[in-house]
């Protein structure tokens, strides 16, 4: 693999780790897909969801990810945060949180949008 594969593989399982270490016991935490991840906070308000998510966000923004012989980099994370209604299913969820991440991108990264 290439440096940059490796920083990429690197960086994915911090994230990884970081999801997984802020998820509570019955939540789900779990690789989407590419570099996306997606956490489901069973019982969690929007707010509830949102700080997580800065949390996980601002704890990578300060932690500088080791990447082996290409040395330590710096990464940022953009989340979008959707609560599921009584009428909505988990994948009608996924696309209003794919809604805001789209949002927290166009407002220029390394933040968390959601209602």
């Amino acid at each position: 693999k290439t440096q940059w594969h490796q920083a990429g593989d690197a960086t994915l399982r911090v994230v990884g780790v970081l999801l997984n270490k802020r998820v509570r016991g019955q939540d789900l935490g779990a690789r989407y897909g590419g570099a996306e991840f997606v956490a489901v906070l069973e019982g969690a308000t929007s707010a509830e969801a949102i700080r997580i998510a800065d949390d996980i966000r601002a704890t990578l923004e300060r932690s500088p990810v080791d990447v082996g012989t290409a040395g330590r980099i710096h990464v940022s994370v953009s989340a979008g945060c959707a609560q599921l209604g009584d009428e909505m299913d988990i994948s009608a969820g996924l696309s209003l949180a794919d809604v805001w991440l789209s949002q927290a991108k166009r407002a220029g990264r390394n933040q968390v949008v959601g209602l």
